[in-house]
C-alpha cells in the first residue's frame, strides 16, 4: 500500500527562498480511517532562515498580524530550532514515502525545495522525487460538491488555522474523503 504523507508550511514570504516558520506533516492512506498520528511538526528560527539567505515580505509579516493568535503562538511552540536541523530532520521523517501532497501544486513543495538548495547547496538531494508530489486542490476539482465541509470532527474541534500540523492533517483528511466518494461506484452498485 502506498504511503501518502500531506505537507503544510508556514512562512514570512510567498515567494520560494522566504523564511520559513514551520513545518507540519501528516502519513495518511486512502482506504482506512487511521488515526493520523504519525506527525512532524517542528517551528524554525527566523534568524536561522535570515542568515542562511532566505527572505522576507513585509505583506507577509501584515498579514500575519491579522491572524488569530492561536495561529501566532503556534509559530513559536515548540521552541523554533535552526532551519538546517528541522529540514534534516524532515528528510529523516519522510524516508519510505512514496508521494507527497501539498494544498497547491506551487507553494508548499516549491518552499521547500527552494530553502533546502539555500540551505544545503543547489546540489542537494531533495527528500522527494519530482514525479511524486501530488496537488490536493486537483484531486478535490474532481469531486462533485465541495469535500472540505464534510466530517472533518478534529479540524472543526481542535484545528489551528495556519498551524501548519492542523493544516496538514485537515488537508489529508479532505483527501481521504474525496477518495472515498471518487472510489464509489454510481447508483449505489
Amino acid at each position: 500500500m502506498a504511503k501518502h504523507v500531506m505537507v503544510d508550511i508556514e512562512s514570512l514570504g510567498t515567494v520560494p527562498g522566504s523564511v520559513i516558520l514551520s513545518i507540519g506533516a501528516v502519513y495518511f492512506n486512502f482506504d482506512k480511517e487511521e488515526d493520523l498520528t504519525n506527525t512532524f511538526y517542528y517551528t524554525i528560527d527566523i534568524q536561522s532562515c535570515l542568515n542562511k539567505g532566505l527572505t522576507i515580505d513585509g505583506s507577509t509579516i501584515k498579514w500575519w498580524l491579522e491572524q488569530s493568535d492561536a495561529a501566532r503562538k503556534s509559530l513559536f511552540i515548540p521552541a523554533p530550532e535552526a532551519i538546517d536541523i528541522v529540514l534534516g530532520k524532515f528528510a529523516a521523517w519522510l524516508k519510505g514515502h512514496d508521494y507527497i501532497w501539498a494544498h497547491g501544486s506551487t507553494f508548499d513543495i516549491t518552499m521547500l525545495d527552494a530553502a533546502y538548495r539555500k540551505v544545503f547547496g543547489v546540489n542537494y538531494f531533495i527528500p522527494w522525487h519530482w514525479r511524486k508530489v501530488r496537488d490536493t486542490r486537483t484531486l478535490l476539482w474532481l469531486v462533485p460538491g465541495d469535500v472540505r465541509h464534510l466530517k472533518f470532527k478534529r479540524a472543526e474541534i481542535t484545528a489551528v488555522k495556519h498551524n501548519a500540523l492542523d493544516d496538514a492533517v485537515s488537508q489529508a483528511q479532505w483527501i481521504r474523503d474525496a477518495f472515498q466518494i471518487i472510489r464509489r461506484k454510481p447508483d449505489g452498485q
